[in-house]
């Protein structure tokens, strides 16, 4: 699945940034499968609100292979994360499930600097909300 097949559902907002470098960004990525995207690219996305029922699974493996995954910076995909909302949780309930067993046992086990810890707590209330 790729974001150009997605894009029926695209809203008004989307198609008004066509000037932005957003749109430079989308255009440059809407043609490669989400699974094999970049990162940094799913960082954006899941940032934007983009698929999130699409997007998120694959920022769920990132996150599983490397609770502090970033490419610009240590937390980046939790940072990312920490934007969707209870309602984004809601309707991945399985991606759901996963980031609350990944992150709690990262903070378990204090694997997450107390930089990003708020962040992770975040992500924790937004989604058991």
């Amino acid at each position: 699945m790729k974001f150009a097949d997605l894009e029926t559902t695209l809203d008004a907002e989307l198609i008004d940034k066509q000037q932005s470098s957003f749109m430079s960004w989308y255009m440059s990525i809407r043609e490669i499968p989400i699974e094999k995207m970049e990162l940094d690219d799913i960082c954006k996305a899941l940032r934007q609100r983009l698929f999130v029922t699409h997007v998120l699974p694959v920022g769920i493996m990132y996150l599983k292979a490397d609770v502090l995954a970033g490419d610009d910076y240590e937390g980046q995909l939790i940072s990312a994360l920490k934007i969707l909302t209870h309602e984004d949780w809601s309707n991945c309930p399985i991606e759901a499930q996963r980031a609350i067993h990944i992150i709690q046992n990262a903070l378990d086990n204090k694997s997450i600097p107390a930089t990003i810890e708020h962040d992770a707590r975040q992500i924790l209330d937004a989604v058991v909300r």
